[in-house]
């Protein structure tokens, strides 16, 4: 991703009304650390319906955190996100790496979407995505 670009998700819901999300990514600072919101875009204007922070380094992107309001989850944004930060880290040559509880019901969409567990903890796993 590119510092200060707005990345369609192409996620569609809804009976009548569809929606779609958006990534905006304000300005990267120099170390690399880029900051991510995730917007909803509908007629009444731009509604905020989660957040990712990503450091970025030349091979290895650190999701730091991801989080979705609890009345969007269930709707993909989390996966999209998560699968278009995949597709850009791999455009650039990167792993992707994270953290989450153990009692975390996110972790079955991190191995859904091929992240593998390289360290644990009692309170937390560490997990990272290959390139391939």
């Amino acid at each position: 991703m590119n510092s200060c670009e707005t990345l369609d998700l192409g996620i569609r819901f809804g009976c009548t009304t569809p929606n779609s999300f958006r990534i905006r990514t304000p300005c990267c600072t120099g170390g690399g650390q880029c900051s991510l919101k995730i917007s909803q875009l509908s007629k009444s204007g731009n509604a905020a319906v989660g957040y990712v922070a990503v450091d970025k380094n030349e091979s290895d992107w650190r999701v730091h955190q991801i989080h979705v309001v609890p009345q969007m989850r269930c709707r993909g944004i989390g996966t999209h996100t998560l699968k278009r930060i995949q597709v850009d880290a791999r455009v650039a040559g990167a792993d992707v790496s994270l953290s989450v509880f153990r009692n975390n019901r996110a972790y079955s969409l991190y191995e859904r979407l091929g992240f593998v567990m390289y360290q644990a903890t009692e309170l937390e796993l560490q997990l990272r995505w290959n390139r391939g």
